[in-house]
């Protein structure tokens, strides 16, 4: 099947179809049920239109989204191992208020990646009075049908974007994702088919994504990362907030993620607090309340003293559920401090904007052992060549839960 305007193949794929609750499967107050086989059985009315060889469905979850945690994520990931040897493609349907929490996890625990994981939910109960399930469950599968095409995406609101970087931002529009920091990244499906907002065509946007993954055919050739999220803690920063507070909120983690003002502005009365959680340890990260910001801490007094003068690391674009998930990876692999923070600045798979501190890596690939950042012999810092194994660039290969 070719659609003509846009001029990309759907191949007929074997998918699984994954289901977890949420709106879609009936966890809305008042709303009924859906009857078992009932996402299937729409499906194949409209095999013809969505292409695919054949839908298996299988049912690991029955959740409102605001109750799935780390376990249910890792049983997902086990649940993905168990079945990636008998499909092409994987549509999980979720509630949406989670959903960006588990389309980064997957992003960093299933590495090596060779088919596309596409995640969909909706706003209205499949089969309500004028409800987006049906529209964002046949677009996901006609997405996960695309040839080449691989990685964890989320499709709804007629938008596929990446995984790794996305917010719910409203409890009632159809759109209800967002890409945050790389909004371009993202392809719109039409009644004629598929076009990249960026003005890419489909073969420059899946050539561009899929450089962030491998090609695992089969299971066991995929890197897998068991994590959670109980070593990290997310601080909104108030206006009366004193140092006392902060380091009440801060007990027993590894890393804080200070959500601050303006471009990760944390108040210069908790610089002390700051440095100190740094000094004992703490990795602190700095991100912005403002919903379309970029916490460079580059930009006003209070952010730069923070980054330089209390060790605190920029969030940049990058949104608190990702770094959430990203930090939880990182603190899984053993890492230095200095390991963690050369590493929670790259970028891995689209997350973040490439820094010009970052320069060690002319090229990021995905290797058949895991994630791998090839370095080059020397970077530039500040205009001068650095050796990579120095604290500037110390990033080594995964493999497993170790660097080596």
């Amino acid at each position: 099947m070719v659609y003509e305007e846009f001029d990309y193949e759907i191949w007929p794929k074997r998918i699984a179809l994954v289901t977890m609750g949420g709106t879609l499967g009936g966890h809305t107050a008042g709303s009924q049920k859906i009857e078992e086989g009932s996402l299937l059985s729409s499906l194949y009315q409209r095999k013809t239109q969505l292409g695919f060889q054949s839908i298996e469905e299988i049912n690991i979850l029955d959740l409102d989204s605001s109750n799935v945690s780390s376990l249910h994520r890792s049983a997902l990931v086990d649940t993905v191992k168990k079945i990636y040897d008998r499909f092409d493609a994987i549509v999980i349907t979720h509630g949406t208020n989670t959903l960006p929490y588990t389309a980064s996890h997957l992003t960093f625990a299933l590495q090596n990646l060779g088919i596309p994981i596409v995640l969909t939910g909706s706003q209205k109960f499949f089969g309500a009075a004028g409800d987006d399930a049906r529209q964002n469950l046949e677009d996901a599968v006609l997405f996960a049908g695309l040839r080449d095409v691989k990685g964890i995406f989320v499709v709804a609101g007629s938008v596929a974007i990446p995984g790794v970087n996305v917010k719910k931002t409203t409890d009632f529009d159809i759109r209800a994702f967002k890409n945050i920091g790389l909004s371009d990244m993202a392809v719109e499906i039409g009644s004629k088919g598929f076009r990249p907002v960026n003005g890419m065509s489909m073969e420059e946007f899946i050539r561009t994504n899929n450089a962030y993954y491998g090609g695992a055919k089969t299971a066991d050739e995929l890197e897998i990362t068991k994590f959670d999220t109980k070593d990290v803690r997310l601080i909104h920063e108030t206006p009366d907030m004193d140092e006392e507070e902060l380091f009440a909120l801060a007990v027993g983690k590894k890393v804080i993620i200070l959500s601050a003002t303006g471009a990760g502005d944390p108040k210069e009365e908790l610089l002390p607090a700051l440095k100190e959680l740094n000094d004992k340890g703490v990795s602190v990260i700095v991100g912005t309340q403002a919903p379309d910001g970029e916490a460079s801490m580059n930009v006003n007094k209070p952010g730069v003293r923070a980054r330089i003068e209390a060790g605190c690391i920029p969030l940049h674009d990058m949104s608190h559920e990702n770094a959430i998930i990203k930090s939880s990876f990182l603190l899984s692999k053993n890492l230095s401090k200095e390991q963690f923070r050369d590493l929670f600045l790259m970028n891995m798979f689209g997350e973040i904007i490439d820094l010009p501190e970052q320069m060690a890596i002319k090229k990021v690939l995905q290797a058949p052992t895991g994630i791998l950042a090839k370095l080059n012999e020397t970077a530039l810092i500040d205009g001068l060549p650095v050796p990579v194994n120095s604290g500037l660039g110390v990033v080594k290969k995964f493999h497993h839960n170790e660097i080596i």
